[in-house]
């Protein structure tokens, strides 16, 4: 499976060669932020290797970064077919978040888990930008997700 740090460099340089200055690798709440024309740019990196279709998925802190600067965030759809070993030619798209949208569904909502099989059985230290379940909060997602399939 790609992960996006194999096209972290690739897109920097795509970003400089695309008239960006300013490259800073930020990682929240998107990977990189840029300047163009004067102008602060919020960029997030989506790298894949399948050579037809990107595919993935966009946290909502992304969403939330793209809904607050619409004018200037960019997703980079970096791909390079077989991966960086492949004898095969990167390619690079800006994509709007609009235009991202069009391409973009939610599925029912996922609860991940990190299940220790050898460890001892701790919770978790949690992200901040998570939340804890418990059944009144699987309770409440339930209810809402199906309220917006309504």
């Amino acid at each position: 499976m790609a992960t996006d740090t194999d096209g972290q460099e690739p897109a920097k340089q795509h970003l400089v060669n695309s008239g960006y200055t300013q490259i800073k690798q930020i990682n929240h709440p998107v990977d990189f932020t840029a300047v163009k024309d004067g102008e602060l740019y919020y960029i997030e990196l989506k790298y894949t290797t399948t050579p037809k279709k990107a595919f993935g998925n966009t946290p909502m802190t992304e969403w939330i970064c793209a809904m607050e600067n619409l004018d200037n965030f960019l997703f980079l759809v970096v791909s390079k077919p077989g991966g960086i070993e492949a004898h095969s030619d990167w390619n690079f798209f800006f994509v709007t978040p609009e235009e991202m949208l069009e391409y973009s569904y939610i599925s029912p909502f996922k609860i991940n888990f990190h299940f220790p099989l050898t460890d001892s059985r701790n919770p978790p230290n949690r992200k901040s930008t998570t939340i804890v379940p418990t059944f009144d909060t699987l309770d409440k997602i339930a209810r809402f997700y199906s309220g917006l399939k309504n």
